[in-house]
């Protein structure tokens, strides 16, 4: 089969990184699509256009002019209007930015979250209440050190975070979940970021048990409609990141079932041919999805199928003859099998041995292998010139703790 691999989504920023940036001419160029949202109980909706968006021929980065409207779905009265205050475009340090995100609550509160993630409540009278700044004023110093990425698009930290509003102890809260796990609570009526108190806590764990269950079920539904043509969501991404990270056993069955999917929606491309007609490390696609699903299911305690997660492309300067490497399974079980891994072998010689790694690490090339033995560990491969350097068991495994492989899932 022959199949050539596109580059590294170059669209991923448009919808989960933050843009600080004074020029396009310095950055890659950002998309602002229309938004809209409808709250959970469907009583009110709320949408986000921009003029810039209904141009023809090709888009302009960077739109921006958006009009909000708050509409009452029941009625189709429209409760209020707001416009983006004007922006000389581009210039986004003493104005307000553009939406990359909208949500609105049962009760009619519209929370804005812009490119440069900056929070805004509207009311449902149709007032801004109150701005806030998610990365300056709800992250610690050492959170924005570790867990905010510098990018060509700005800072980027959001991928597999949850927003959304919640009512618990007789107040209305809107909360950010990053992907590491800490809440961000701020009180709807006053902006104030409020404690994780453990009544607030106990709610919010419930919301987001509900929330991963309810997209796990609606991506298992979907997958068995639709297979191969199947594509998950961004929240049943999220969903099933979290089934992990909150230890959620009823979402076991749903997660073994989403684990056979083959969507693939990550894919690498070096430019570079070290070696023609090699396996070459740095082009690959992965079936990102059951990565996902694989390290949710191990957290949880339950060892995923053997099934595999990166497929690697043989190069050649003519790239019409580029394909996929069809490496054989091996009938060895990976927690003995390890034992025959040694410098000085070759990729294939490894893929032969161990089946596809669970994880590679862009920066490096390096090879992670998750062995779940009676203690499991991590079998970490280091190459150089496409020959094993280094064979390194890692304890505890990679996957039990946040680490370099979660921020480079969740990029």
């Amino acid at each position: 089969m022959m199949r050539s691999f596109p580059k590294l989504l170059d669209v991923f920023f448009a919808s989960v990184c933050v843009a600080a940036l004074a020029s396009p001419a310095q950055s890659t160029d950002r998309f602002f699509p229309n938004q809209s949202s409808t709250s959970p109980n469907k009583t009110y909706e709320v949408v986000a256009t921009s003029p810039d968006n209904d141009r023809p021929g090709k888009s302009l980065p960077f739109q921006e002019n958006f009009a909000y409207s708050l509409t009452e779905k029941s009625s189709g009265k429209t409760l209020w209007t707001r416009k983006q205050s004007n922006n000389e475009r581009h210039s986004y340090e003493n104005e307000e930015a553009s939406p990359i995100q909208i949500f609105v609550s049962d009760s009619g509160w519209t929370v804005i979250r812009t490119c440069l993630d900056d929070l805004i409540a509207v009311d449902v009278a149709g007032k801004d209440r109150w701005h806030f700044e998610i990365i300056e004023n709800g992250f610690t110093k050492e959170e924005r050190k570790t867990f905010v990425q510098r990018t060509t698009a700005g800072l980027c930290w959001s991928g597999f975070s949850h927003f959304y509003f919640l009512d618990v102890a007789k107040r209305q809260c809107f909360i950010v979940r990053p992907w590491w796990g800490r809440r961000i609570i701020l009180d709807l009526q006053s902006g104030k970021n409020i404690s994780d108190a453990p009544e607030i806590a106990s709610a919010a764990e419930k919301n987001e048990s509900e929330f991963v269950i309810s997209n796990l079920k609606n991506a298992a539904s979907r997958y068995a409609a639709e297979k191969n043509a199947w594509k998950p969501t961004a929240d049943e991404k999220t969903a099933t990141y979290y089934a992990g990270q909150l230890n959620i056993k009823e979402a076991v069955p749903l997660l073994q079932r989403l684990e056979n999917s083959s969507y693939s929606g990550i894919s690498r491309s070096r430019g570079v041919i070290e070696e023609e007609g090699k396996l070459d490390l740095g082009s690959y696609s992965v079936f990102d999805f059951r990565q996902l699903t694989q390290i949710s299911l191990r957290r949880i305690g339950v060892s995923p199928k053997a099934l595999p997660i990166y497929l690697f492309e043989v190069r050649f300067n003519d790239f019409n003859r580029n394909h996929i490497y069809e490496y054989p399974i091996s009938t060895i079980p990976r927690t003995t099998a390890y034992l025959d891994v040694k410098p000085g072998m070759t990729p294939e010689m490894v893929l032969a041995v161990l089946g596809s790694p669970d994880f590679v690490k862009t920066s490096t090339d390096a090879w992670e292998y998750d062995i779940d033995s009676q203690e499991p560990f991590t079998l970490k491969i280091e190459w150089e010139k496409n020959l094993v350097t280094k064979v390194e068991k890692q304890s505890p495994p990679a996957w039990k703790c946040l680490n370099e492989r979660d921020k480079q899932i969740t990029f």
